[in-house]
């Protein structure tokens, strides 16, 4: 191997690398979009196919405007003693406001110190939450990071690690 071999291989593996975290950028974003989109296809598709079955007005998707009055409202609620109204003793009896460094974040309240913290996420937030979680499982699929299995569905769509490892059916010959 000469010097100009080994200086156009240098050349080549500096140049994959310095153009990889790039890559990384680029695919995050456009998973981030398939992502969303089939999360609000899955959403549509399920009032289109039951349009009369009454939805219970519950807290599972919040923007993050809603998500930050309601830490507000949560804490107001913990200060009153007196005179809550019924909504506020919903929010005390439901939820905590769970500070950790300089960010507050709502969770379920837990019957005791012991129980898992579950975290409540924004809507704006969801992707990169489920995106550090799955990476942190070594992309273990949906049964380890099951806790709503359409968002973890539609986020393993989207995972092009994942489809790629995927089992395949092999297909035999017709004959």
């Amino acid at each position: 191997m000469n010097f100009f071999s080994l200086v156009f291989l240098y050349t080549i593996v500096t140049t994959v690398s310095d153009t990889a975290p790039l890559l990384d950028v680029d695919q995050e974003r456009i998973q981030r979009d398939k992502f969303y989109s089939l999360f609000e296809a899955k959403i549509l598709e399920d009032e289109l196919k039951n349009p009369e079955k009454k939805r219970k007005k519950t807290r599972k998707i919040t923007s993050l405007d809603d998500y930050n009055t309601m830490i507000v409202s949560i804490e107001e609620a913990y200060q009153k003693t007196r005179g809550r109204t019924q909504k506020e003793y919903y929010l005390v009896n439901k939820y905590e406001v769970y500070t950790v460094g300089d960010t507050k974040k709502i969770i379920l309240k837990r019957k005791s110190p012991d129980d898992p913290v579950r975290y409540l996420v924004p809507y704006e937030q969801l992707f990169e939450t489920i995106f550090r979680i799955h990476n942190q499982v070594r992309h273990k699929c949906r049964d380890i990071m099951l806790q709503s299995l359409e968002m973890i569905t539609a986020f393993l769509n989207t995972c092009n690690h994942c489809i790629m490892n995927k089992k395949r059916n092999k297909t035999t010959g017709v004959v």
